[in-house]
């Protein structure tokens, strides 16, 4: 599978509004930038916009690409493990002891992608 062209679901109402959230992200970049730099962002300030917002792009990617790798490796060790626990020959002890590890594995790798990201933001 390539995330790169996996259909995504339509929309549905959702919990968390996303607009606040990144206005209260650009509201500490502003804070952050004024501490670092002095002054807020300003047109005609000597640097190239469209280079910048270029190479923050490129680094944004980067970063998706890193994330998706990196919970896709979970949900595979996540799979293994399930796998594991669901036929190895184990103790009842020690069956009875990785059973919420079980269940909230199973959970997590039954949640459809949308509930997972929800679920990642409380």
């Amino acid at each position: 599978m390539n995330v790169a062209t996996v259909k995504q679901p339509r929309p549905v109402p959702g919990k968390v509004d996303i607009a606040t959230l990144v206005k209260k992200d650009i509201e500490a970049r502003v804070h952050k930038g004024m501490e670092k730099y002095g002054r807020r962002l300003a047109s005609n300030n000597g640097n190239d916009p469209d280079i910048h917002l270029y190479q923050e792009l490129v680094d944004a990617t980067l970063y998706c690409r890193q994330m998706l790798l990196e919970k896709e490796a979970l949900r595979s060790a996540l799979m293994r493990f399930v796998h594991w626990y669901t036929h190895a020959t184990i103790s009842a002890h020690h069956r009875r002891q990785l059973k919420p590890v079980y269940e909230a594995a199973r959970s997590f790798l039954n949640q459809r992608p949308w509930d997972r990201a929800e679920n990642e933001i409380r």
